[in-house]
């Protein structure tokens, strides 16, 4: 996957313009995590501030974190409201 920086225009801002891209299974490019996006959570709609993916590599057990083989990744994500959740997106 990539975190890429976009480009201000009229739909562009601070606020939404960073995303994180991956290729599906399909061999498709797929938004997987954007600055801006709603998320719903337990504690309801959240809005997405900041993020960061997690390197991937080997945890103490040799599971893997990060990006996994089966098209998820795993975030820190950080809302508007400052509480953060760390979450395990597939990509779409």
């Amino acid at each position: 996957g990539v975190v890429a920086d976009l480009n201000f225009d009229a739909a562009v801002n601070a606020t939404n313009d960073r995303g994180f891209w991956a290729v599906n299974s399909l061999g498709v490019v797929k938004l997987g995590l954007r600055e801006g996006q709603l998320i719903n959570t337990v504690a309801g709609p959240r809005t997405v501030s900041s993020f960061v993916i997690l390197n991937a590599g080997l945890a103490a057990n040799g599971a893997s974190r990060g990006f996994s083989r089966d098209g998820f990744f795993t975030a820190l994500i950080t809302f508007t409201d400052s509480s953060q959740i760390i979450v395990e997106i597939e990509v779409p």
